[in-house]
């Protein structure tokens, strides 16, 4: 299901503060007693700025931050890398 789908078929609740910025709840209750709430920016850029699942088997929270900045990764050393196409074992 897309997001825009997944937006459509959600209840609105409250405006709420999320890291100082005014957001949206966005609200779907899914069959298996699991509800999933949106929290989508009411300024500017519609961004989603926190995901927070309750009941069901996975329930928790993940908060966004920082859209638009670039990421700086370094990769791990090649010991500590597995090739998903070998079963899990290391890289050559």
């Amino acid at each position: 299901m897309t997001v825009s789908r997944t937006l459509a078929a959600s209840a609105k609740g409250d405006v709420i503060t999320v890291d100082g910025r005014k957001a949206m709840a966005l609200r779907k209750k899914k069959g298996s007693g699991e509800t999933i709430t949106m929290y989508v920016a009411t300024e500017g850029k519609p961004y989603i700025l926190k995901l927070a699942q309750s009941g069901g088997r996975s329930p928790g929270t993940v908060v966004f931050s920082d859209y638009g900045k670039p990421v700086h990764a370094t990769p791990p050393p090649v010991s500590q890398v597995i090739d998903g196409t070998r079963e899990g074992k290391p890289a050559s």
